[in-house]
């Protein structure tokens, strides 16, 4: 995550649309904060990791919000913003009904924070469908890393109820390559041509 945010920045500086590229820089940074985070041994590491996981969901989903005002993308006719919100359904239920039934000790405030956190996460999802949906091309690889940071931490959370485990190794090699789908193709690549003046 760290070179995640230093590729982040550098484009951010590089790139002519710098107002998206600078949420994605905070989008990134609270997601490596979320991640010192739930590398520590306490009690608290859960709940305040995923918190910062959801400021970085927050933070996409506005600037995901800007850019579909921006191109005045219609989300009722947009088949991409439905097949987020079909995630969301079918994630938290799945979730809901696993936790309930394998978890020996239910706690109903992490049960509501865990629909809460796969709310915003499949609002980030389905913005983001439907604004890849729209633009076509190289956005592809942008909804592409979304549906892979979908997917990671939706095993996470299968992870944590101890269903799948074996697999569960192999989040961490697709994890960065999902952030790092997003930061990259979040906007066109098109740099600037910067003049250097001459002296005479």
């Amino acid at each position: 995550m760290s070179l995640i945010l230093i590729i982040a920045i550098i484009l951010a500086i590089t790139l002519k649309s710098q107002r998206n590229r600078i949420l994605v820089i905070f989008a990134t940074l609270f997601g490596l904060i979320g991640d010192v985070i739930m590398a520590l041994d306490a009690s608290w590491r859960v709940m305040v990791g995923g918190s910062f996981f959801l400021l970085e969901h927050i933070v996409y989903i506005a600037m995901l919000v800007l850019l579909i005002k921006k191109e005045k993308i219609n989300l009722r006719n947009n088949i991409g913003f439905y097949i987020g919100v079909a995630f969301f359904v079918i994630s938290v239920v799945t979730i809901e009904a696993l936790a309930f039934t394998m978890v020996e000790k239910q706690n109903i405030v992490l049960a509501i924070l865990v629909a809460i956190y796969i709310l915003g996460l499949s609002t980030h999802l389905s913005l983001n469908f439907a604004y890849s949906y729209k633009k076509k091309g190289t956005y592809y690889l942008f909804a592409l890393g979304m549906l892979i940071f979908f997917i990671t931490d939706i095993w996470v959370f299968l992870s944590a109820l101890k269903i799948n485990t074996y697999a569960s190794s192999l989040i961490w090699y697709f994890y960065p390559i999902g952030q790092l789908l997003l930061v990259l193709f979040n906007n066109d690549l098109v740099f600037e041509k910067r003049k250097v003046a001459k002296h005479k």
